[in-house]
Formats: structure tokens, sequence, C-alpha cells
């Protein structure tokens, strides 16, 4: 966890077999999940240390820090 909250994931390379609307699912979990922790506040992708274009709720690519904010739009609204 870097001092700005910002937590490196790193992945294997076996992220890459995921693909498409999967592959945004996949970053967007794991965003969330670590959003959730305390003290965490983005989150930065690598594949075995190197920095890691994933794409974004959007399907935009990006080396940027991403929050589950940033996939937003792949969450069902709540029932009601």
């Amino acid at each position: 966890l870097q001092p700005d909250g910002t937590l490196d994931v790193d992945l294997t390379s076996g992220i890459f077999a995921t693909q498409a609307d999967g592959a945004r699912l996949a970053y967007g979990q794991i965003a969330c999940t670590a959003d959730a922790l305390a003290g965490v506040e983005a989150v930065r992708f690598r594949v075995e240390g190197e920095p890691l274009q994933a794409p974004d709720g959007e399907g935009q690519s990006t080396e940027l820090p991403v929050t589950c904010d940033s996939y937003a739009n792949l969450v069902a609204p709540p029932a009601g």
C-alpha cells in the first residue's frame, strides 16, 4: 500500500486470457474488493511487477489507479 492509499495489485500473465466484458468485470471485482479495505483509496494493476493497462468500466485502457467507482456502470442498481 502506497502512502497515498494506492494498492498495487500484481497479477500473473494468466489475466490476459480474460477478454472483453469478462475482463472489465474481473478488474472491477478486484478493484471493488480492494477498495473496501481500510486505507485503500485506489488500485493500480501490474503483471509480474510491470505496469498494466487495464480496462475501466467503459472498456478504456488505463495505467492510472482506479476505484470501485471506475466500474460503477457495471453494477446493477439496487432492487426496490
